[in-house]
């Protein structure tokens, strides 16, 4: 980079020459690695021919023949609506190759058919389903067999992206969290371009033409009902650049339309498969899904621990939002004071000690939110936990609904909310490990309503951690930890609970469709700035020691070719946290 450029001056298309633009001493050091590798997998590409242009099927074509790994075949499925010049390129490709194939359907609604035929004949112990308006980056096929060399298990590979023109420009990356379940069943984030292994295709049915629009999301479903997560790995490298197509926006949204409700029916029949009751309704975009998680009758307890600052104005909102404004009918709220709480809320105290959903719980002692917080749990009735500042505020009735049902599912450690400053900004939509050093929160400011980053600030997903500011866990799950770790009083302690709740083996998830404001820090004592940043200091590095470098700088819910250094956005790293395997020797 050029001296005194910073990260955030870099172009997209600037960060490709300087990070993903190969060099022929690249391209000499990848083939003697290709030599060297033990395990040397046939890979079957598979793609469609409809009725592209000639210009994309060459292209899309030739990037196959490019490929520096040289282990591969390629099946066609050719319509009839493929055009002569198209219909000649093909075959003569194929009589130039023996790797390539040619399968004939009788008609566009039997592609499906063609590629099953492909896919039930094709020779590779691995296939790649890739898109005709896709090119493969010429290294694709080679991190593929790089990474079936550290994972042999693997079942399914998908890599980044990004967008390319006519002209060559490349823009639009997409770089992808590793496997991350709830993301998937929200949108194929996955994309177009996925390596499956070809045994687990043909043992689950291959494609369903039913699904038209959403063929390979209903496959991915089906696998992934059939494999282990481990071996759902991603490549943290641009593997192909999507082609936008040029076509009439009246004939898209019929297209996506339609798709988006194939892909809807696909991830109901999932959840039916697997025996879980939910409603898959659709989300905040065309392509987007909502899976919302059934509370069954009678509704738990839920036992909304909130430790207080003392401030009554803020706090008397706050349990009225949680009393009042709240569509749940079994909750008790605790409400806990302490050494630094003032004074003027014990008169508010006298007023709602008699409602018997409110307990009112002495945890003098110096503020310790760890400490309030396991007193909290351990006098609650709930088997159900809310972890709630008291500087939080209701918006949306059904928030607490929402995070329940994701909360009862076995498999979920803590559930987190879309919190918001008071002026409709982002406050908290997820926790990435390593910002800042540690952890810090992404889309920071972001305006209400706004997706981010790929949709990632909309849609329910998967993340390292998530704030205790708003947090909800089932108390056996809590009480398994040993609750949270009093040696941070208040700063980490949620990022160090849901570390632990992930090494058990726990996933964490956050939803966007609990909102609520949260006016932040207004629960903490205010002291000495010179002691709050000795305790802050402390903290942070006894967290640092306690789970070292690989594990908080190596977010799998985020992307090392993201930076670190900028919680409001999702922006390349120069130079990404990623080492290449031709580099590395590993």
């Amino acid at each position: 980079m050029k001296e005194g450029r910073s990260p955030a001056d870099l172009s997209y298309p600037d960060w490709c020459m300087l990070y993903d633009t190969l060099s022929e001493d690249d391209r000499v050091k990848i083939s003697a690695r290709i030599a060297d590798l033990t395990y040397k997998p046939l890979i079957s590409v598979i793609v469609v021919v409809e009725d592209s242009s000639l210009e994309l099927v060459v292209r899309a074509l030739d990037s196959v023949e490019r490929q520096l790994y040289r282990g591969w075949e390629l099946w066609i499925a050719l319509a009839p609506s493929a055009s002569p010049p198209v219909r000649d390129h093909i075959q003569e490709l194929s009589a130039g190759d023996r790797r390539v194939h040619i399968i004939e359907s009788e008609a566009s609604i039997t592609c499906i058919d063609a590629l099953n035929a492909a896919a039930r004949s094709a020779d590779g112990e691995f296939i790649l389903f890739t898109d005709i308006t896709s090119e493969l980056s010429e290294a694709a096929l080679y991190f593929v067999a790089e990474e079936l060399n550290r994972y042999r298990d693997a079942d399914l590979i998908y890599g980044d992206e990004d967008e390319i023109d006519l002209q060559g420009n490349r823009h639009q990356p997409h770089f992808k969290p590793d496997w991350n379940p709830d993301l998937f069943c929200s949108y194929n984030y996955l994309g177009q371009t996925i390596v499956c292994r070809a045994e687990l295709v043909r043992e689950v049915g291959c494609l369903r033409s039913s699904f038209r629009g959403a063929e390979q999301y209903d496959l991915c479903l089906r696998m992934i009902e059939n494999t282990h997560s481990e071996r759902i790995r991603h490549i943290p490298f641009i593997l192909y650049h999507a082609r936008a197509v040029d076509v009439s926006s009246a004939h898209m949204s019929r297209v996506s339309n339609h798709a988006a409700n194939a892909a809807r029916h696909a991830l109901s029949e999932h959840f039916i498969r697997i025996g879980e009751e939910v409603d898959v309704a659709a989300g905040p975009g065309i392509d987007l899904h909502r899976v919302i998680r059934y509370v069954p009758n009678p509704r738990p307890l839920i036992s909304l621990v909130i430790p207080t600052g003392g401030n009554v104005t803020l706090l008397r909102d706050c349990v009225s939002g949680m009393l009042n404004r709240t569509e749940y009918d079994n909750m008790e709220l605790l409400i806990l004071y302490n050494d630094s709480t003032k004074r003027d809320v014990f008169p508010y105290f006298d007023e709602i000690a008699a409602d018997p959903r409110i307990t009112i719980v002495d945890s003098r002692g110096g503020f310790n939110f760890s400490r309030i917080c396991n007193l909290g749990v351990s006098r609650a009735r709930g088997e159900v936990i809310g972890l709630v500042n008291d500087d939080i505020q209701v918006i949306d009735p059904g928030w607490l609904q929402e995070m329940v049902g994701h909360a009862l599912r076995p498999e979920v450690g803590a559930v987190g909310a879309m919190l918001y400053y008071p002026d409709n900004t982002v406050q908290h939509a997820g926790v990435i490990l390593g910002i800042g050093g540690v952890a810090g929160h992404i889309h920071r400011r972001l305006r209400r309503g706004d997706h981010g980053y790929f949709h990632r600030a909309a849609l329910t997903q998967n993340f390292s951690c998530v704030t205790a500011a708003c947090q909800i866990i089932r108390r056996e799950v809590f009480e398994e930890l040993g609750g949270f770790d009093e040696a941070l009083a208040v700063d980490y302690n949620d990022v160090d609970f849901c570390i632990r709740l992930r090494k058990k083996g726990y996933l964490i998830v956050w939803t966007p469709f609990a909102e609520l404001y949260h006016l932040e820090t207004a629960t903490r004592p205010r002291h000495d700035d010179r002691m709050q940043g000795d305790r802050f200091q402390r903290e942070r590095n006894y967290l640092k020691r306690k789970w070292g470098a690989e594990t908080l700088e190596a977010d799998p819910n985020f992307n090392p070719n993201l930076r670190l250094d900028n919680e409001e956005a999702y922006q390349v790293a120069a130079p990404p946290r990623v080492t290449k395997p031709w580099l590395s020797g590993s």
